[in-house]
Parts: C-alpha cells; structure tokens; sequence
C-alpha cells in the first residue's frame, strides 16, 4: 500500500437484473485521487469503469460502480484501481485484489398449455 492513500478494499454484490455492484473503500490523505473498477472474463481486466475524481477533503471514502448487461451464469473478475495525482509528487497507481464474481443464470420461464386440438 503507497503512503498516498490507505484502505484500498473492494467487494461485490449480484444484483437481481443481472449485473453487480463493486464496493471499494478508500482514504485519500489528503490527495487528489482518482478512481475506476476494471473487470472482465480474466484478470486480464479487459473493461474498464468511466474515471471519477475523489473529493480529496474526504479521509475515507465509499465508493461504487453497477455493471448491467453483463452475460448470464458467466464467472468474472474486477479490482479497484486508485491513482494519486500531484503536482510536486510522482504519480501512484494501486490496485485492490481480485474480486471474482458470477452473475445469475438466465431465468427460463416454464409453462404449461392447457387444451389442444379437437
């Protein structure tokens, strides 16, 4: 874990229209930090999560993203990715550990007709 920022941890919850939403905790120090969760059939991460700025007022800080529309009964993977931004120190990318996670199968409706030809 770099000086910068502390607390880097992430988790993730299906949720009931077929995607999930991935929680991570970080505390920025003080920094200008950004953030995004990168995710993907492998830790190959191949989708990436749009870029958010944290306010760096705050010391410790929730923060999530929902995917939707991923594919059904498939095994995937994610991680919080954090980068300090400054002027007058390096720039520092950290990243949490691999979330892996699978989303809910499809739903197959059964139904039964009633009746047939005469």
């Amino acid at each position: 874990m770099h000086e910068a920022f502390g607390g880097l941890a992430s988790e993730g919850k299906t949720t009931a229209r077929g995607g999930v939403t991935l929680r991570g905790r970080i505390e920025a120090r003080g920094k200008r930090v950004t953030w995004r969760f990168q995710f993907g059939s492998s830790t190959t991460y191949d989708n990436d999560t749009r870029l958010v700025q944290l306010d760096s007022t705050l010391g410790a800080a929730g923060v999530s993203s929902t995917l939707v529309h991923l594919r059904p009964g498939t095994l995937s993977h994610a991680r919080l990715v954090v980068t300090t931004v400054g002027s007058n120190a390096p720039t520092v990318t950290a990243y949490g550990r691999d979330l892996t996670f699978k989303t809910e199968p499809r739903q197959m409706i059964a139904s039964r007709d009633r009746g047939g030809f005469s």
